[in-house]
């Protein structure tokens, strides 16, 4: 556990010292992983249940998305 915390003041202190490119990119980097999974499971969805796939592969991706977006969090 306290290599964890360790861990977890290491990467604010680095976060510090960055510029805000490198968070932008960090934070664009992981809505497309969100976006990503979100496709996934939307295409998993549409083909169990018979819908369509191109639709729910596109609600998914966004529903992934907005959801990831909303825990990456603004560091000021």
């Amino acid at each position: 556990m306290a290599m964890y915390g360790q861990q977890m003041l290491d990467r604010l202190k680095s976060n510090k010292d960055t510029n805000g490119n490198e968070l932008l990119l960090e934070k664009t980097r992981g809505t497309f992983t969100g976006s990503a999974i979100g496709l996934f499971i939307g295409l998993y969805i549409g083909y169990s249940r018979h819908y369509n796939l191109l639709m729910s592969a596109f609600i998914g991706a966004a529903i992934g998305g907005l959801v990831t977006r909303s825990f990456i969090n603004d560091k000021k």
